[in-house]
């Protein structure tokens, strides 16, 4: 699970606020903890994939 405690989300993370279930994500700078990963100010989240779609040429 993503989630966090901000009251506003950061630019780097914007796309938290349209995240569908099923989506694959690229996060960084998130403290985890057991099945959590918590996005701080200095986190970035990157949607890989939509639900449904395709992946794209990874690295």
């Amino acid at each position: 699970m993503i989630g966090t405690q901000m009251d506003e989300v950061p630019q780097a993370c914007r796309a938290f606020e349209f995240l569908e279930r099923g989506a694959v994500v690229e996060v960084e700078h998130a403290r985890e903890t057991s099945a959590f990963l918590d996005l701080e100010p200095d986190s970035s989240l990157k949607v890989i994939a939509a639900p449904g779609k395709p992946f794209a040429d990874l690295p």
